[in-house]
Formats: C-alpha cells, sequence, structure tokens
C-alpha cells in the first residue's frame, strides 16, 4: 500500500459474528475485503468498521440479538483512513453529510447541474433550491418524470437514516467527479478530525486490496479472546 501523504495507519473494529461453523471467521483469511456481504444492517455488501473498539464491542452484540449465527467476534484490521480507501457509513453520519452540504451550500449547489442527480423523488434542480439560514435549513427542489416539481426540506443536521445518507452521498459523489481535487481535500479534511478524536464513527472501506486482519477476538463468557483462523 502507498501511503496517503495526509493519512496515518489506525486500527479499525469490525464487529460481526463467527457463524454456525466459523464460516464468517474463516471468510477473513484471505483478509477484508469491499465486496464483502456479511452483517451491515440494511447496507448491502462491503466492509464497515468502527473507529471506537468498545463501541465496536457493544455492536458486536447488537447484531446478535435476532440471529443465532456463533459468537460474537471483533475483526481488528489497521489501515490510512483516507480518500480512495474509506467513505463515512453514510446511514450512521447522514448528518455529517448533510451539514457539510448545508455549510457549503451556495459553493457546491452552483456547481452541480440541474438534473445530473437523479433520485427516488425526481432529479435534483439546484438552481430552483435554497438553504433557509435562520432555521438551518435546506429547502431542495426536485423534478418528476411528468415534468411537474415537488419539493422537501431537509434540516442541516438530517436524522440518521439510510434514506437521508445515500441522498446527500449522491451529492457528493457528483461533486466528486466534477471537481476531485476539491472533494479530496474536503475528505481528508473530514478524516483528519475522525482520526484525532475519540468519538466513535463508523466506515465503509472501498480499497481495491484486501485489508490484512490484525486480530481476531471472540466473545468467551464476559471476556473478548484473542483468536486464529484455525478456530
Amino acid at each position: 500500500m502507498t501511503p496517503h501523504p495526509s493519512g496515518r495507519a489506525m486500527e479499525l473494529y469490525h464487529a460481526t459474528y463467527t457463524g454456525t461453523k466459523n464460516d464468517i471467521l474463516h471468510s477473513f483469511r484471505e483478509g477484508a475485503r469491499a465486496d464483502m456481504s456479511l452483517t451491515g444492517k440494511h447496507q448491502g455488501s462491503g466492509f464497515y468498521a468502527w473507529t471506537n473498539k468498545d463501541f465496536a464491542k457493544v455492536h458486536a452484540k447488537d447484531v446478535l440479538k435476532e440471529r443465532d449465527r456463533g459468537s460474537h467476534m471483533l475483526v481488528t484490521v489497521e489501515d490510512a483512513v483516507v480518500p480512495g480507501r474509506w467513505k463515512l457509513d453514510v446511514e450512521a453520519h447522514a448528518h455529517i453529510l448533510s451539514r457539510l452540504v448545508y455549510d457549503n451550500f451556495h459553493t457546491l449547489f452552483q456547481t452541480i447541474p440541474d438534473g445530473a442527480i437523479d433520485t427516488g423523488r425526481g432529479s435534483l434542480y439546484p438552481s430552483k433550491s435554497h438553504r433557509l439560514i435562520y432555521e438551518e435549513k435546506m429547502r431542495l427542489k426536485f423534478r418528476k418524470a411528468s415534468g411537474s416539481f415537488t419539493q422537501k426540506t431537509y434540516n442541516a443536521d438530517v436524522a440518521r437514516n439510510l434514506d437521508n445518507g445515500v441522498f446527500f452521498d449522491m451529492i457528493f459523489e457528483e461533486l466528486r467527479s466534477i471537481y476531485p481535487v476539491l472533494m479530496d481535500s474536503v475528505e481528508t479534511e473530514l478524516f483528519q478530525r475522525i482520526t484525532r478524536s475519540n468519538t466513535e464513527y463508523a466506515l465503509k472501506y472501498i480499497g481495491q486490496e484486501p485489508l490484512p486482519v490484525k486480530k481476531l477476538e471472540v466473545l468467551v463468557g464476559k471476556d473478548w479472546v484473542e483468536t486464529d483462523f484455525n478456530r
């Protein structure tokens, strides 16, 4: 791996389970991959990890609340959290994405062509959208396939859910295609704050090569016990 100039390696923690026959555990023999299909709730395929180990342990127990898929397991990897290798988990951090859009509303929306982002409620029309500064809200306009317009108002800090996360991630992906250098800078600054913070953040791995597993831990009773692939 070629280190990103602004990135430093840090440990990240994936909460999951071993599988009834340790099949999930053994799937990590070749490393953690961006195309994995594991336990992300509503997320589809992907490898998701937390920046805070204690929070990841709590999340690991939540994963198994309604499942009988073996033992709770924590997978530790180490990597530089940088653009092109990681991105925010859009469901957990929709509010961060929406806040970035709100704070940079005019700069960002002046660059996105009308109709360039097709959403579930129609094509976004930035030229007809507005920021309501005193209310800390955004009133966004959408054009339906019929040609009529509809609007939706978003808070600057939206509720943390998948629909909101996917929508604001669409905006960032469109901006990335227009201004890759600028968006790389925005993400780098965000990731630098994350790596310095004690707050838990959820990230999604989007790198091309598998990440080597640094450590596997399984919950035995009340204790987390380090294990290996021969379990």
